[in-house]
């Protein structure tokens, strides 16, 4: 199922939120007898956290453009817990509470029943539904997710020594992770992104009719954009989490749950920081080139290395190459030799997996033989590192900067600065020279055309690259699209 867990989502600070949230704690907090247990003032800090959680999931899943969405409620005990992984760590008691007291009062309605046996999807209805009519979208504070719970470890299920799989992909579970002052510098750079991220406006410049397009492409419907990735848009999900796989420290490590990180790489042009148009810079085959280091060969900076002998090659814009890099890539991260070409791969790429596998081997012999060993997750961990070191220095000059794993999005005007600490931290934590290169700005107009489309109509480059400051007042001139309303509520804190 697609809702996610109510406490998935971030605690907003809105005035309507909060109206509803005082009244859910005043009564859940008068109906207790017992004086048993935690003090009055805590009872009633608890129910209030886990009331505004609630509510602020009911609106972030009823707001999601043209796609609401219901919100997952676990409602047995054994889900709640204040310090396992992978528990909602609220109190049991009090969530119960507040979940019946919303349904008393029929601010929330019961849809399709327990889609798993453990939770169940509620929808607002009502007068909670109603404000949220008359809200709608908007820009919002949001609490910070406390540092330690932003670093994550995780490793697979096995059955008799066997990776459990489940729809095609590895059922994985959450491990406690280490107490040690490494993973506690982790947190607090985090925790410092985080508090810097939740304060900037991370838009799309975008009309309702191409908003909708993208909704639909992100669900995968209709679209000429390959690769549907079947997320929904959560525009409130600004805050990063660091995830470590395979119950190690030194494999993984990236950065998730971005909502730019969601949305089809075709589309993340038109996004906009602080309505300023953005770039997006990333790293040239940043996993082989890691890992060349690491067995001491450093790979030649202006070489491709997805050019694997395929005939009629056209470079970079070879329309081959994102299935040559999405194949390689998988291939170097099977380390439990699931990876199976699928229908896909072969007609996109006019080989079996047997070519393929041959023509990389003939091209990289070097690091043949460390495909499906562990050396695709350490290398991400190291691409992790440098992801951390880029978005710190660039935080610290004021210049917000989105992680897309081995890509980072910012302003145009800051792309230079990008591209400086890219490098640096590239050749400090590798020991080798990096390379990189850019995608181009997108406006409304050029939604779901491809980058050498948009470059053949544009009359300058300053048509790609310049945006303009939306002043307030024209903002809060009617009729508004979904955006500039989600922008408004930033606007307004200015």
């Amino acid at each position: 199922m697609s809702e996610k867990r109510f406490d998935w989502y971030p605690i907003l600070e809105l005035e309507e939120l909060d109206h509803f949230a005082l009244t859910v704690t005043r009564d859940v907090t008068g109906a207790y007898a017992s004086s048993r247990g935690a003090s009055p003032s805590k009872r009633e800090a608890s129910i209030n956290r886990v009331a505004k959680h609630l509510l602020s999931a009911l609106y972030g899943g009823y707001t999601i453009p043209f796609a609401p969405s219901a919100v997952s409620v676990p409602l047995r005990s054994g889900s709640y817990h204040a310090t396992k992984p992978g528990k909602v760590r609220h109190s049991y008691t009090y969530g119960k509470r507040v979940y019946d007291y919303l349904l008393d009062l029929e601010w929330v309605e019961v849809v399709g029943g327990a889609h798993d046996g453990k939770h169940t999807r509620i929808f607002p209805s009502g007068d909670l539904k109603d404000t949220f009519d008359e809200l709608g979208l908007r820009w919002a504070p949001q609490a910070l997710i406390a540092p330690e719970y932003l670093v994550l470890l995780r490793d697979v299920e096995r059955r008799k020594g066997k990776v459990v799989r489940r729809n095609g992909s590895s059922v994985k579970r959450d491990l406690p992770v280490p107490a040690t002052p490494d993973v506690t510098q982790m947190q607090q750079n985090l925790h410092e992104i985080n508090s810097f991220l939740s304060k900037q406006l991370i838009s799309l410049n975008l009309s309702d009719s191409n908003l909708k397009n993208l909704v639909v492409a992100m669900n995968g419907g209709p679209t000429t954009a390959p690769s549907p990735t079947g997320e929904q848009l959560h525009l409130q999900d600004v805050q990063l989490t660091r995830i470590f796989s395979r119950g190690r420290m030194d494999l993984g490590g990236r950065f998730y749950r971005g909502w730019w990180q969601q949305i089809p790489g075709r589309h993340r042009p038109h996004i906009t920081i602080n309505e300023k148009l953005t770039v997006e810079v990333d790293y040239s085959a940043i996993a082989l080139r890691i890992i060349y280091s690491q067995i001491g060969k450093p790979y030649p900076a202006h070489d491709d290395p997805y050019e694997l002998g395929f005939p009629s090659w056209e470079g970079k814009r070879d329309e081959r190459r994102p299935a040559v890099k999405r194949v390689f890539n998988a291939l170097i991260n099977d380390i439990d030799g699931v990876y199976r070409f699928t229908a896909k791969d072969e007609e996109e790429l006019g080989v079996s997996e047997g070519e393929f596998r041959g023509m990389l081997e003939s091209r990289h012999p070097e690091i043949a033989s460390h495909l499906g060993t562990d050396i695709g997750l350490r290398a991400q961990c190291i691409d992790s590192q440098i992801a951390e070191a880029v978005m710190l220095d660039l935080i610290r000059l004021n210049i917000p900067v989105l992680p897309i794993h081995d890509s980072f999005i910012v302003t145009v005007a800051n792309a230079y600065i990008l591209v400086d600490s890219m490098l640096q931290h590239f050749e400090r934590l590798v020991g080798s020279e990096g390379g990189v290169e850019s995608d181009i700005t997108k406006l409304d107009e050029h939604f779901d055309m491809d980058s050498e489309t948009v470059e053949e109509l544009a009359d300058t480059e300053d048509q790609l690259v310049s945006g303009s400051d939306i002043e307030l007042e024209e903002l809060l001139k009617g009729p508004q699209s979904i955006m500039e309303r989600f922008e408004q509520g930033w606007l307004k804190l200015r």
